[in-house]
């Protein structure tokens, strides 16, 4: 058995790579990520009350005026995953959750050892694909769930490997293990481009093993696998079910009954989902990094743009109020924003994957079999056509038609996580595949082909690059409007592009250069990978220390900055009454996130909000109608840094004076218009005409007042001298599997409807009496439940799994067995 030394020492260091990229975050200092900042926005309220009680709040009206918390921070305590992932993520470094980037290298590294890839070009290989600018762009932006599920679907494609190898106890083992780690790290679209890349390899082996007369040991094989994969996920029961039950019910789930949002019935509409599609044109950024003119977080110091407009930047950002450091990080992203010339709206950065791996791609047409080439020749290119998104629009029309859950998903750039995990699968086993050559001529032919194709690509863009393209972007007609050479920005752009193709071009010809020398005897196999290794660092470093390095790291206090209360946040947060909302108009309806770090916010932040909430926004609150924010109980709208008093907000409950009954969803959201009064009049859909007994009622002496708010619990006492009365709740209705919201009047349980679209109502008898709604998922409390017995059940099977594994000497180096 190799040593436990030869195989652990390349993956420490890449672990101390990693670190020493980041190595800010061991001092306790933060990357002030977006998504992470607007993720501890709308989180706030479960980790608060987590705190307090140590339960979980399952429901939470932080954002959009109440919404399952399932996918903003509801912890699953019963899932064993969650606890291996911690235990994971302190041995990586935890800090700042740089481990991420270390697992995508050590994952890359465990899958390229497995495909035969000697150890320490297999670390160059983990290193090239951890510091691949899609990864680094993606955490930097705070994506980390996504590149956390993505660093999984390496070690997965490993384990399969290794059950088809003949290991399969081991196989077995690993390949339940990560796939359940994937599905627990919780980001379902890079899981579903995973399994594209599984099914694929599964086809693969099915073909040469049927080829080589071993049936038999296929289906044993699959067949355990496909065990596996169940007992790997099984332990995420409750997760998948909320989240199953709940997306039903939002955008992506198209539970919208409006007539205009039948087509998207099932999913997103299709404009939305493709939207952030990556252009044929922006695909060259994979190989010369700057083609579209890079992104916001780059420098351009040195270009004409840059230094004819940084100073009056500068000076106009100091007249504001900046210091002159923030004014100049503000004037260098002006001035970056005017470079990228694509057809996205904006982006930090183009997804360069690494000049050593294309060349070393490229090599792969020359040494690598045939059946490797065409598995991932068709991922990578699928990868792509699913990437290009609206550019590919016939093709991906019919995947978004035809294929399952394809329309839940949004943002097609994200199909190039297939591409990053197959690209340097395939250059690194060309790499081993070319060193294993024994004709020493034929090498030397080989790759002198590779060199040609990959060099003249850059050489190319070089000489003709600038004649290629127009190099306009969408917004150079306002740039000019407001004053700006273009003339002189299409010719930065376009040294740009040549800039970039021979930066790239440089490091084909040092890679191949090193190959070369290693041919002719005058560089040995064990500094080979050193050199190579340092390319990898200087080209691949020098691009992505661009979008994150040491100076993006900010204390713990400046990286709360943002979520520090304003003085109207201070003001709002002194009245006593416990459950009231408020608008930001300051920060719009569906991109604030801050307003729900302190209070019930009308607005917030997040890809999967309630469909019928989308619905209301579209059609109410973009509109800014009065009258559905009261009905909302928007007690404060905060305008120009103030908060101004909503004196018309209707409360938590009230008791109205009349239905007016619709016929259908598109009559019951417009009568939500003028002359609508929340609250004298209630909007009902007829399909409720059996659960109320009259059309209108006088309410007068009676009363509902909230007398206890807990975000999963919530109780009114009611007073009503004389007959049976109509309350409206500013609760968002949320029905899940069935009741997951269940109504209580003095214990006994009771139905509630939906009224004016989105809230809650139910008729309530005469009387004195408490009303309580309880939020009572099934898919959470029975699925966990059953989460415990299947992390149990994980755990037995595991270890057995790496007991046989070990006892029929599976684990160990291939040649020794």
């Amino acid at each position: 058995m190799k040593s436990l030394k030869t195989v652990l020492l390349p993956a420490l260091v890449l672990v101390v790579l990693n670190v020493l990229y980041f190595a800010p975050a061991i001092g306790g200092k933060l990357i002030p990520q977006d998504d992470i900042l607007h993720g501890l926005g709308i989180s706030k309220e479960i980790r608060d009350w987590r705190e307090k009680t140590g339960e979980e709040a399952l429901w939470t009206n932080a954002l959009f005026s109440g919404m399952p918390g399932f996918q903003c921070g509801v912890i699953y305590w019963n899932n064993v995953y969650h606890y291996l992932q911690q235990l994971l993520a302190r041995i990586f470094v935890i800090n700042a959750e740089i481990y991420t980037i270390a697992w995508l290298m050590v994952g890359m590294y465990f899958l390229l050892v497995v495909l035969g890839v000697e150890y320490r070009l297999a670390a160059v290989g983990g290193l090239a694909f951890g510091f691949s600018a899609f990864f680094i762009i993606s955490f930097g932006a705070g994506h980390v769930a996504k590149v956390r599920t993505a660093a999984l679907i390496a070690p997965t494609l490993a384990s399969i490997l290794l059950a088809y190898q003949g290991r399969k106890w081991l196989g077995w083992a690993l390949t339940a293990f990560f796939i359940g780690m994937a599905i627990n790290s919780n980001h379902i679209q890079i899981t579903y481009y995973q399994s594209f890349m599984i099914l694929v390899v599964v086809v693969l082996y099915a073909v040469l093993m049927v080829r080589a007369g071993k049936l038999k040991e296929w289906f044993i094989a699959s067949a355990g696998l496909l065990l596996a994969a169940v007992i790997g996920i099984l332990p995420n029961v409750s997760h998948l079910w909320t989240n199953y039950v709940y997306q039903k019910e939002t955008m992506r789930g198209g539970i919208s009954e409006l007539s205009k949002n039948q087509e998207f019935k099932g999913g997103l509409d299709f404009d939305y989902a493709m939207m952030w599609s990556y252009s044929p044109v922006e695909t060259f950024n994979l190989v010369i990094p700057n083609a579209t003119g890079g992104g916001i977080a780059q420098n351009y110091e040195g270009t004409r743009t840059h230094d004819a407009y940084f100073l009056r930047f500068r000076q106009m950002y100091m007249d504001q109020g900046m210091n002159k450091k923030m004014a100049e990080e503000q004037a260098n992203r002006t001035i970056a924003s005017f470079f990228y010339w694509g057809e996205q709206s904006l982006v930090n950065g183009g997804y360069y994957i690494g000049a050593v791996v294309f060349f070393l791609f490229v090599l792969a047409f020359f040494v690598v079999e045939r059946h490797w080439l065409i598995t991932l020749g068709v991922l990578i290119v699928l990868s792509i056509a699913m990437a290009w998104g609206k550019h590919l629009e016939g093709f991906n029309r019919m995947l978004f038609d035809y294929l399952p859950l394809f329309k839940k998903f949004r943002v097609p750039s994200m199909a190039f996580t297939i591409l990053f995990v197959a690209v340097p699968m395939l250059g690194f086993m060309a790499l081993q595949r070319f060193l294993n050559l024994q004709n020493k001529k034929e090498a030397e032919k080989k790759l002198l082909k590779a060199v040609y194709i990959a060099g003249g690509f850059c050489l190319f863009f070089i000489v003709l690059g600038g004649a290629l393209f127009d190099f306009t972007g969408n917004n150079d007609e306002m740039l000019r409007q407001n004053g700006l050479n273009l003339d002189q920005l299409v010719e930065d752009r376009i040294g740009l592009l040549r800039s970039s193709a021979g930066k790239t071009l440089l490091f084909v010809l040092l890679a191949a250069g090193a190959l070369w020398a290693h041919l002719k005897g005058f560089v040995k196999a064990q500094v080979l990978p050193l050199i190579l290794g340092a390319l990898v660092l200087f080209d691949q470093w020098s691009f992505t220390l661009q979008h994150l390095s040491w100076k993006d790291f900010v204390s713990q206090q400046e990286f709360e900055k943002p979520l520090r209360p304003t003085q109207a946040n201070i003001q709002i947060s002194q009245d006593p009454d416990p459950h009231f909302r408020v608008f930001n108009a300051q920060r719009g309806l569906t991109s604030d996130a801050f307003t729900s770090y302190h209070h019930h916010s009308i607005a917030g932040y997040h890809g999967a909000k309630l469909g019928r909430y989308q619905d209301l926004i579209d059609a109410h609150l973009s509109k800014g109608n009065e009258a559905v924010f009261n009905m909302l109980n928007t007690k404060y709208i905060i305008s120009n840094d103030q908060p101004q008093f909503n004196p018309n907000a209707c409360g938590n409950a009230w008791f109205v004076r009349e239905i007016r009954w619709a016929k259908n969803a598109d009559e019951e959201i417009g009568a939500l218009n003028a002359p609508f009064d929340p609250k004298t009049t209630v909007v009902i859909d007829e399909r409720y005409k059996g659960r109320v007994t009259k059309n209108d009622y006088s309410p007068d002496g009676a009363e509902i007042k909230l007398t206890s708010y807990t975000p999963n619990v919530l109780r009114y006492s009611v007073s009503n001298p004389s007959g049976s009365q109509f309350a409206v709740f500013s609760e968002i209705y949320y029905e899940g599997s069935g009741s997951d919201w269940k109504a209580y009047i003095d214990g006994k349980e009771a139905r509630h409807i939906r009224v004016n679209y989105a809230l809650r109502g139910m008729e309530l008898p005469a009387g004195q009496y408490e009303v309580e709604f309880r939020f009572e998922p099934e898919s959470y409390l029975k699925g966990e439940q059953y989460a415990r017995f299947a992390s149990i059940g994980f755990l037995i099977l595991f270890g057995a799994g790496l007991f046989l594994s070990y006892k029929n000497g599976e684990i160990g180096s291939k040649d020794e067995q």
